[in-house]
């Protein structure tokens, strides 16, 4: 009956609802006693839309219902480092489907257990190597040579990450501090640590943690004085500094106002400096040095 209601609002939050014995024609790989119900607001969609491009926290904790059904929390941080859930699943059913880079070395240690004794420093070293690299480019390229060479020598453990997401610099982020901080929440204060009974109130409880998210988000937004016009403002500015500096094209610099005259992708702009020029010698790469300075 909730999950009718559910369908019914606005604003349909269901992402995937299937019960145990009753197949779901969308994904028919779904065995037949999978209970899957996955759940995702509009609010918490515009954050995934808005955060998840750097960092996307993903995790499972039970206790949460006497069936041993699983909840899987997805968890992005915010402009504020605040961790957000953005989608919920409650299911019996996981698989390991996705090696995130910025999953705890830990996590790591625990799969590299399992390969040959002398090969596992070398892997372990190989994993540090890539989970630092800032540059997507050559994470890329050292991701597939790390593949092509691991592939041969322990297929196992490359079948447990069949798919990598690397997304950019500024997601140094060990997961469990946002994703034991929240389950730890959720049970203690919402759940009053006790064993929850019903799987239908534990969905409530869910829709009322994602309340008190959204007014508590709003209210920093407001005392720390990011009004929306800001907030534009600061994500123009974002979006500006992942301009491809090999496409801009210098035209003319002013040096008494401090204004660099240029094209980018065919565009004609002029970008406010915030330090006064240095004026380099012939030899020298002026966008290398004007660059870091600009403020879009």
């Amino acid at each position: 009956m909730m999950v009718n209601e559910l369908y019914n609002e606005v604003y349909n939050p269901v992402l995937l609802y299937k019960a145990q014995h009753i197949p779901e024609p969308d994904y028919p790989s779904l065995p037949d006693d999978a209970f899957v119900f996955a759940l995702q607001t509009e609010w918490q969609r515009e954050l995934y839309e808005r955060f998840s491009g750097s960092v996307l926290c993903i995790d499972s904790t039970h206790g949460t219902n006497p069936y041993k059904f699983k909840l899987v929390t997805c968890i992005v941080p915010d402009e504020f480092g605040k961790g957000q859930p953005v989608a919920w699943c409650i299911t019996n059913y996981e698989t390991t489907d996705y090696f995130m880079t910025r999953e705890p070395q830990t996590a790591w240690k625990q799969q590299i257990r399992s390969v040959k004794a002398e090969c596992q420093q070398d892997l372990y070293q190989t994993l540090c190597l890539l989970e630092s690299e800032p540059s997507v480019a050559v994470f890329l390229e050292r991701l597939a040579k790390f593949l092509e060479m691991w592939r041969t020598k322990e297929a196992n453990f490359v079948a447990y990450f069949p798919i990598v997401q690397k997304n950019g610099r500024g997601a140094d982020t060990d997961t469990n501090m946002y994703l034991e901080s929240f389950h730890n929440n959720l049970k203690t204060h919402y759940l009053n640590g006790k064993v929850n009974r019903r799987v239908d109130y534990l969905i409530h409880v869910l829709l009322e943690v994602e309340t008190d998210c959204f007014f508590n988000y709003n209210q920093r937004r407001i005392l720390s004085g990011l009004n929306p016009r800001k907030l534009r403002e600061e994500e123009r500015h974002q979006q500006g500094m992942k301009i491809d500096t090999t496409l801009i094209q210098v035209q003319s610099v002013n040096v008494a106002d401090h204004r660099l005259v240029n094209t980018v992708l065919g565009v004609r702009a002029v970008i406010l400096l915030a330090l006064p020029l240095h004026v380099c010698d012939a030899g020298e790469n002026l966008l290398q040095i004007m660059v870091p300075r600009l403020i879009l």
